[in-house]
């Protein structure tokens, strides 16, 4: 049923556990797993090369490649976790707006399923940053499985 998978993974402190999904649906349908990390530049970024370099085009292929290197390490490593798992996985990387990119590699790798993972935004956040899970979700002709992160937990005593 899910021959690819396409797993647009995130990278942040612990484990996430849309991995653990990606595991148990790839051994459960004998899957190929695709990796994506998308390295996307902040208008932070792009402001400090259009500075720092005369020639923009220069300075913006500079940053996105370093964004590409940043993503192929982190997915490297949970390509290589997953293989350890017994799940046939490979690396992608590349850079751009998020969502157009998660799509369009999708389309290229001939993918059955995406899976993402949605971390706990406030409704402020949300509206003035927009949303890329969302966007995936309106725009893709695929299944997308949306896991849920886990929010973070209060302070003992608090609640």
């Amino acid at each position: 049923m899910f021959d690819r998978i396409l797993y647009a993974a995130e990278i942040g402190d612990g484990h996430p556990r849309s991995l653990d999904y990606v595991k148990d649906i790839a051994l459960t349908h004998d899957s190929e797993v695709i990796v994506l990390r998308v390295g996307e530049l902040t208008e932070e970024q792009l402001a400090l090369a259009r500075k720092n370099a005369p020639d923009m085009d220069a300075a913006a292929e500079a940053k996105k490649t370093q964004a590409r290197m940043e993503g192929q390490m982190a997915g490297g490593e949970i390509a290589a976790a997953l293989n350890a798992a017994g799940v046939f996985a490979r690396t992608v990387t590349r850079s751009g707006r998020i969502a157009e990119e998660v799509l369009d590699a999708a389309e290229e790798a001939d993918a059955h399923l995406i899976v993402v993972g949605s971390a706990p935004r406030s409704v402020l956040g949300a509206l003035l940053t927009g949303n890329v899970t969302d966007e995936i979700v309106r725009k893709s002709r695929l299944p997308v499985l949306v896991v849920p992160q886990d929010a973070p937990q209060p302070p003992a005593g608090e609640d």
